[in-house]
């Protein structure tokens, strides 16, 4: 070997434990954090299998050239270089995974990663000893962090594949598995195989492939070990989908004016200082050696071009800044708190024994979809289609997987996760259409395009803006006669009695609510007192918001403001209704008081000697009270009488007196002489 070219394999070697040492400071420092011992014993396997993988490619390479006679840059890039370099890796990383102490897709990402540095390890020696490190330096510098990004996108992917129990959910990531990192590697090659200005394109790759697997470093760092799921009885598409739900719902409740408590930054600050100040020292480097490329390079001895001198000089060490800036500045919980998608409701069909019941749902997916439901689904199967507006699924059959009610938490959603059995062809095209239609409707909404507004209404009901999720018993009141609104009810299952409660302490039942009915949308007034109580006839669930979530749902759907009015409305006229009752009612009594205190004077009168003689009872009382008597009030008059004569209220006249009085009562009026 030439000591000329000790140089060139330096920079070129280089590569490869200089990234490799990035990921492992920062999955080292997680490991820390959370008091895990990674499986070292594993990540060197990976590392040794990655310098397999190498030398079988290397070897086979004359035969792939004459199986493959096709030399375009295409077919070089994309098929003989990268197809079969990530097909041979996702290979590899399978055999890695068949036995795996506490296996992770973060620990999936670590041996993907070893593997990607074995691999440009060997490669990156191959090439140099056969063609010379001048001739393709820039394959060399760039080709370890190329490798190391991409596999560890291989790791995530296969990871998440082995998690899974569907194989609808199997397929798809095996698939991108080897599609997403193949891409990935065969741009590459291709900016290199056609040279010129596509030469510079290099280091930002490299940048945007580190920034793509931080991404999905941060969210394998939500995603449970395969020992959690199995204690949890879930499959990993399972807790993806209720993994979902909490963020769909803050997404809602945001998108009604009423913020989450839950503000979570996309980035998070290195908190050792020298994470910064090293990647600047590297950057102000290689910014100030831009301009004296040329002269590095021949300082160094490097005869290469300006286009190959600036890429060693400026992009690569650059490049290397940049990545120990990104790798671990990305905040796992931004992913667990944040959604892009927006929700929009389907209603779910259940069809059980010729009954239909309707349970909303915003996540479905080929392997399962979760159902706002309001207690445990006790069937082991049920038949079921999807639906909304004109746009309805096939029937398929699913079973309950999972369900949860109660008083939900901030991770932990309410309602049940269903798995779909064995859907046919027909219902994977209404998922496409499904999925299109919500990428759409996405698009229009995020970026406020053209009626952005009308798509409200597509996540907008009273069953998804509702806050919290209470049960009543029997009997138990939701509120009471005069106390303070400060929010509205949603009643998803019973039956509500709302009673008005009397000053004499009788209770009137003004009407009985039931599943599906507001109550409380009074609350839109502000803060002013109940005028009624609700109390539970059966056992009921009930949804509870804030009044400002019952504004979102008059403002933005319109279906609902209407249902509103004609509810009030049709309170208005019931009020009308039992008012017009409570005046007859009342005009009835006074009638009937009336005559009760008519009938007490007559009967105190003629208990005070008073003679009944054609139809009128004459009472000689003095003519001094003969003025009071005549002014007074029948009640005044009644209580008078009983005063003047000392007549006991309880007092019964004799039978004579009492035959009299029946026989008499009827037209009788009283003359006071």
């Amino acid at each position: 070997m030439d000591y000329k070219s000790i140089p060139y394999y330096f920079i070129a070697l280089s590569a490869v434990p200089v990234f490799y040492l990035i990921y492992f400071r920062h999955f080292f420092s997680y490991y820390r954090q959370k008091h895990e011992i990674p499986v070292y014993g594993k990540h060197f396997e990976s590392f040794l299998y990655g310098i397999v993988l190498a030398l079988v490619i290397i070897l086979l390479a004359p035969n792939i050239d004459r199986l493959i006679n096709d030399d375009t840059i295409f077919t070089n890039a994309f098929v003989k270089a990268a197809l079969i370099e990530k097909a041979g890796t996702v290979v590899l990383f399978l055999m890695v995974i068949r036995h795996y102490p506490r296996f992770s897709t973060l620990e999936g990402i670590v041996s993907g990663i070893a593997i990607g540095a074995g691999f440009s390890l060997v490669e990156n020696i191959a090439y140099a000893i056969t063609f010379g490190p001048q001739v393709i330096i820039v394959r060399l510098i760039f080709s370890a962090p190329l490798h190391i990004t991409t596999c560890g996108m291989v790791g995530y992917y296969c990871s998440s594949m082995r998690l899974s129990s569907s194989i609808r959910t199997k397929v798809p990531r095996i698939i991108l598995a080897c599609v997403l990192p193949s891409f990935f590697h065969g741009s590459f090659d291709a900016m290199l195989l056609m040279d010129g200005n596509l030469l510079y394109m290099a280091g930002p790759l490299i940048v945007m492939l580190v920034l793509l697997l931080e991404i999905l470093i941060s969210r394998s760092k939500l995603i449970p070990s395969c020992a959690t799921l199995e204690n949890e009885h879930l499959r990993l598409e399972d807790w993806l989908i209720k993994y979902r739900q909490p963020r769909y719902e803050r997404w809602i409740l945001n998108s009604t004016g009423t913020p989450s408590n839950v503000k979570v930054p996309l980035l998070r600050i290195h908190t050792n200082s020298m994470l910064w100040i090293i990647p600047i020292i590297i950057l102000a480097c290689s910014a100030a050696a831009l301009p004296f490329s040329d002269d590095v390079c021949a300082m160094l001895g490097l005869p290469l071009n300006h286009q190959t001198g600036i890429l060693v000089t400026a992009a690569y060490p650059a490049s290397i800044g940049l990545s120990l800036i990104l790798v671990g500045i990305l905040n796992p919980d931004f992913f667990r708190y944040n959604i892009v998608r927006i929700p929009i409701i389907f209603d779910t069909v259940l069809h059980q024994n010729n009954f239909e019941g309707i349970l909303p749902t915003f996540d479905i997916t080929a392997a399962n979809a979760f159902l706002r439901t309001f207690e445990p689904m006790e069937e082991n199967e049920v038949e079921l289609h999807f639906e909304m507006r004109n746009f309805r699924s096939p029937l398929v059959r699913a079973r309950p997987v999972w369900n949860r009610h109660g008083s939900g938490t901030i991770d932990e959603p309410v309602g049940t996760i269903i798995a779909i059995n064995s859907p046919g062809l027909s219902f994977y095209f209404f998922l496409a259409r499904y999925f299109i239609y919500r990428f759409w409707k996405g698009i229009v909404f995020n970026l406020k395009l053209p009626g952005f507004e009308a798509i409200r209404r597509l996540f907008m009901r009273p069953s998804t803006v509702m806050q919290k999720e209470i049960v009543y018993h029997p009997g138990a009141a939701v509120f009471r006669q005069g106390e303070s609104i400060k929010s509205f009810y949603y009643i998803k299952k019973g039956k509500v009695n709302i009673i008005k409660e009397l000053e004499s302490g009788e209770r009137i039942i003004l009407e009985t609510m039931e599943a599906g009915r507001i109550l409380n949308e009074m609350a839109i007034l502000g803060n002013t007192k109940r005028s009624v109580s609700a109390e539970c006839v059966t056992r009921c669930v009930l949804a509870e918001a804030q009044s400002d979530n019952l504004e979102a749902l008059i403002k933005n759907d319109p279906l609902f403001a209407l249902a509103l009015i004609r509810n009030l409305l049709k309170r208005v006229d019931n009020t009308q209704e039992q008012l017009t009752s409570t005046i007859d009612y009342l005009q009835k009594m006074l009638l009937i008081k009336e005559k009760q205190m008519t009938f007490g004077a007559m009967i105190l009168s003629l208990l005070a000697g008073g003679r009944p003689e054609n139809g009128v009872i004459t009472l000689q009382v003095s003519s001094d009270r003969k003025n009071v008597l005549a002014a007074l009030p029948r009640a005044d008059l009644v209580r008078y009488l009983r005063d003047s004569y000392s007549l006991d209220a309880n007092s019964q006249p004799d039978e004579k007196i009492s035959a009299m009085v029946e026989k008499t009562m009827k037209g009788l009026r009283l003359d006071i002489r």
